[in-house]
């Protein structure tokens, strides 16, 4: 992504050990349509799914994801 001028990296100026990760211009230009074509798939994907099974597999993902925030347990 940074290739193709997406992303750029800069030292963190309070932690010298880390490198933060911007969007560009660029990459802020393509949001909108990227979340839209996002928005998209998952009606395509989600179609068939009652709201309540939309509603469990929407936990399921959510706790999945807080799982991995707190950091996975190895």
């Amino acid at each position: 992504m940074e290739e193709a001028g997406l992303l750029a990296r800069r030292p963190d100026p309070d932690d010298a050990r880390l490198v933060r990760l911007y969007l560009t211009p660029q990459a802020r230009s393509v949001r909108e349509p990227v979340r839209e074509a996002r928005a998209g798939l998952e009606r395509r994907v989600t179609a068939t799914l009652t709201p309540a099974e939309l509603d469990h597999l929407r936990s399921a993902l959510e706790k999945i994801i807080a799982q991995f925030r707190d950091g996975p347990e190895r």
